[in-house]
């Protein structure tokens, strides 16, 4: 009975051993999820210093495809989808053609002392792009445009999908957009401070005609 009651203990010893070696491991991969998912939010953001010198912002996108196109905001928010996420290395990513819907996210930061900027979308025959504003993961804002929508629904007439962002001295807002097209999937994303952008959306059109 000694020799029974010993080796019960031993192998109790044992198995609280192991339990505590994976409670630690589970641990320390969970620090190494969040670590990556931090990197993952940290490398999407766009620092505004100069409101004339605004860095290309298309290099600074992260995209995830759905193919189902059934993703839902809070789903894209969601651990699992963050983590998935890619970093676009075009000015203009293009997925060629496609029926998938694409999720892109950026963040914006403002250190300058201007707060009126232009948010650009094109080209102009996206089907359908909902816009989402976020501020301390809170939605402030959704728009919705696109081809396949009335034009005269849009805030601004215009011929690619503009949004007008309010972004005071230090603050960062969250832009998240999701798009789909029945023809080539090719997104452009620019931002620029409002009169710049007006300026030199009437160049172009003197030059087009």
């Amino acid at each position: 009975m000694a020799v029974i009651t010993i080796v019960a203990e031993y192998t109790m010893t044992i198995q609280k051993y192991w339990i505590g070696q994976c409670m630690t491991l589970l641990k320390n991969l969970r620090f190494i999820v969040l670590l990556l998912w931090s990197g993952y939010a940290s490398a999407a953001v766009l620092v505004i210093n100069d409101p004339n010198l605004i860095p290309p912002a298309g290099k600074s996108l992260s995209y995830l495809e759905d193919p189902s196109g059934k993703l839902s905001l809070k789903e894209f928010l969601s651990t699992d989808s963050q983590l998935r996420l890619q970093t676009s290395d075009a000015s203009s990513p293009n997925f060629g053609f496609t029926r998938s819907a694409y999720w892109f996210e950026i963040e914006l930061k403002n250190k300058s002392s201007v707060s009126d900027y232009m948010i650009s979308i094109s080209p102009s025959y996206l089907d359908k792009v909902d816009v989402y504003l976020l501020v301390d993961d809170k939605l402030v804002q959704h728009l919705s445009m696109g081809d396949s929508l009335p034009f005269d629904e849009r805030e601004i007439k215009h011929r690619n999908f503009l949004i007008p962002v309010e972004l005071d001295t230090n603050q960062v807002k969250r832009v998240i957009f999701r798009a789909t097209t029945t023809t080539e999937f090719s997104v452009h994303f620019d931002i620029s401070q409002n009169i710049n952008f007006w300026q030199q959306d009437m160049v172009e059109t003197l030059i087009q005609g």
